[in-house]
């Protein structure tokens, strides 16, 4: 929240609201026992850090916080940044937005906020790489709007993201690394130049990529050698892709309640408010768009509501092709609008 644009009366209820809402979390994660590996960690030495796989930054902290208690509080109470991150790079002023954020994150599916928030481990896997890598998207929150400025704080804040980011899971360092070409590439075609700032987070993403990926552990990996993990290698393609696309489509679409309620919500109020500031032709095709997204919203919350599907076995495929096109007709949709709605819708979806 930016205090500054508030008046006295405002701030006073903000500092409560944004106090209130990290001590609320603090006392959460004081109850959060540890599970699963948390307990192996707590037996390990510290040579396993290094030597456990490539996520160096994550391995350190989930060795420490998995031997201190009330650190594993405070340092997973980080997870109200998220949706801080979100808000500060909105650039609103409204209480209401902050508690709208704070109450989706409250409102993670049970079995999303047990391998994730409720999980010491989980937590750094994917919690703290989430942190990094919106903490460059606010970084670069103007590139979509105007030409960007970027002070010499902001090139090594990047590369620290990027480098650091990078140590926490291998599908974030991957991610990550894609973000920085896309902004790379965007920033030169867009400007017709490279920014000191995205090459900073782009040479941050390879050598943290690098740095994870040296690691032994993952020759063996590929090798089949190792006695934990195995790859496709080893195995069919169709026994890893499978499995996987149904549990993303089911439990990251279809099953996500809230989500899909404040997906209806939010789709209407950009096209209420947006829909007479542009062109004729392009009010069809946003017609068209924004149809085919409400009616799918409605129906995601009619298959939660009366079960229409028994898990995610039922026409699968079938369902996974439909939310795909939904994502598509929503990108199209956006596309459509002003610049900045994009660019408030776009940073909105990274918190959903």
């Amino acid at each position: 929240m930016d205090l500054n644009r508030m008046p006295d009366k405002e701030k006073t209820v903000s500092s409560f609201i944004l106090c209130s809402s990290v001590l609320l979390f603090f006392l959460l994660m004081l109850f959060i026992p540890h599970t699963y590996d948390d307990w192996a960690w707590s037996t390990q030495n510290v040579s396993w850090v290094y030597t456990a796989n490539g996520r160096y930054l994550g391995n350190a902290l989930i060795f420490i916080i998995s031997r201190a208690p009330l650190f594993m509080s405070l340092l997973m109470t980080a997870s109200v940044l998220i949706p801080f991150i979100i808000f500060k790079a909105v650039d609103s002023s409204s209480v209401f937005l902050y508690l709208f954020l704070f109450f989706l994150l409250l409102t993670t599916p049970k079995a999303m906020f047990a391998q994730t928030i409720g999980w010491a481990a989980g937590f750094i896997n994917y919690v703290v790489s989430a942190i990094f890598t919106l903490g460059y998207l606010y970084l670069i929150r103007n590139l979509f709007l105007i030409e960007p400025s970027y002070s010499r704080k902001d090139v090594f804040c990047a590369f620290f993201l990027a480098y650091f980011g990078a140590l926490c899971a291998e599908h974030v360092t991957l991610t990550n690394g894609a973000i920085a070409l896309f902004v790379l590439v965007y920033g030169k075609i867009s400007f017709k130049k490279f920014f000191k700032t995205h090459i900073s987070y782009f040479l941050g993403a390879c050598l943290g990529a690098a740095t994870m990926f040296f690691n032994n552990t993952y020759l063996l990996v590929l090798l089949g050698r190792d006695w934990y993990r195995s790859s496709a290698v080893q195995q069919k393609t169709s026994s890893i892709v499978v499995p996987n696309l149904k549990q993303i489509y089911f439990y990251g679409i279809e099953n996500n309640f809230i989500l899909n309620l404040a997906i209806v919500f939010a789709i209407t109020f950009l096209f209420v408010r947006y829909f007479k500031s542009i062109g004729k032709t392009k009010r069809t095709i946003a017609f068209i768009c924004y149809l085919y997204c409400f009616a799918y919203s409605i129906y995601l919350v009619a298959v939660k509501i009366f079960a229409v599907f028994d898990g995610y076995e039922s026409f699968w495929f079938v369902r996974l092709v439909i939310s795909f096109v939904f994502v598509l007709e929503g990108f199209k949709l956006l596309a459509l609008f002003p610049p900045s709605v994009a660019v408030v819708a776009f940073q909105m979806a990274v918190f959903l």
